[in-house]
């Protein structure tokens, strides 16, 4: 099928794979940018998230934000809808092309478990690998930043899918418990059990046990 899309644009195509079947899927089209358009890079700018995927890219993407030439520090708050209560986000990245560094100390993207920069990270990336599984909140909200160097690149950025869904219940059922598991539940068992006999065990002990009597001896008269 022919799309007639605007020159300088790029159809983006998510690729999946659900129960052996391969999906692929048009997310929609991103334009290249130029100027003030395409430099943006917000700081803590709040994105509301839906139960519909959304989309989140690096600035001038898919074009290089090397082509920026100037250090970037960009950060978004993605925020669950008002709408929705007791959920979490959960995030999956699509596609990442970063300057690789060594521990990411210079291009890299970080996910964080709420909306300030000092929560816990939830993953942090660089280079052309990202991490595959879905990124899962604790809460309604995560911050994700996207940070680089002075250095021109020709990387493309990365672009990750956003959305809400029902905060899970976790349920330990007997198969899934383990060695340790069976111990400390054993030893529960033996204290909640054994404890209370023991502490009247050691009452009556105290209690039968013949006291002695202590005889006052007179005084002597001086």
């Amino acid at each position: 099928m022919l799309m007639n899309l605007p020159r300088k644009s790029h159809v983006l195509l998510h690729v999946t794979r659900r129960l052996g079947v391969v999906v692929v899927g048009v997310m929609g089209t991103v334009q290249s940018k130029s100027g003030s358009e395409a430099a943006a890079c917000p700081t803590k700018l709040v994105l509301t998230a839906l139960r519909t995927p959304q989309y989140l890219t690096s600035p001038n993407y898919p074009a290089h934000y090397g082509l920026l030439q100037r250090r970037l520090a960009c950060s978004w708050v993605l925020q669950a809808s008002t709408e929705y209560t007791d959920v979490v986000i959960e995030l999956q990245v699509l596609n990442s092309s970063l300057e690789y560094s060594y521990a990411c100390v210079r291009d890299c993207v970080s996910v964080l478990d709420g909306n300030q920069d000092f929560h816990r990270p939830l993953s942090t990336w660089c280079g052309t690998t990202w991490p595959k599984a879905t990124i899962t909140t604790t809460g309604d909200s995560a911050f994700v930043s996207f940070s680089t160097n002075y250095v021109k690149n020709n990387y493309a950025g990365f672009i990750l899918a956003y959305w809400v869904v029902k905060k899970p219940v976790f349920l330990v059922t007997p198969h899934q418990w383990g060695p340790s598991n069976y111990v400390l539940m054993f030893i529960g068992l033996v204290l909640l059990i054994g404890g209370p006999s023991w502490v009247f065990t050691l009452y009556f002990v105290r209690e039968l046990r013949p006291q002695k009597q202590h005889i006052r001896q007179p005084e002597k008269i001086k």
